[in-house]
């Protein structure tokens, strides 16, 4: 059994993703809809209440350093997994 999933869009939709993928720097379409579909998983998870209250606890403990591009990285993905394994 495929972990693919093929999904039906219209030349229109398919037209803009190509187009936004290409200007994004994603190597594919399907890069493209993953990242989308992995943000979209992150916002949920940004809204949940007890996230919310953490950052701001963070917020008011002052610097932890510089948030550099794979800092930022690291703990996005952090956060998707936590919010990957609260949906099971």
């Amino acid at each position: 059994m495929s972990d693919d999933l093929t999904v039906k869009i219209s030349p229109r939709a398919r037209s803009l993703a190509e187009e936004n993928s290409a200007r994004e720097g994603y190597s594919s379409v399907d890069d493209y809809v993953d990242a989308l579909i992995l943000e979209d998983s992150l916002e949920d998870f940004l809204r949940q209440p007890w996230i919310r209250e953490k950052i701001e606890e963070g917020l008011k403990s002052g610097s932890a350093g510089a948030l550099t591009r794979e800092r930022l990285r690291e703990i996005v993905d952090e956060g998707i997994a936590l919010a990957e394994k609260d949906k099971r």
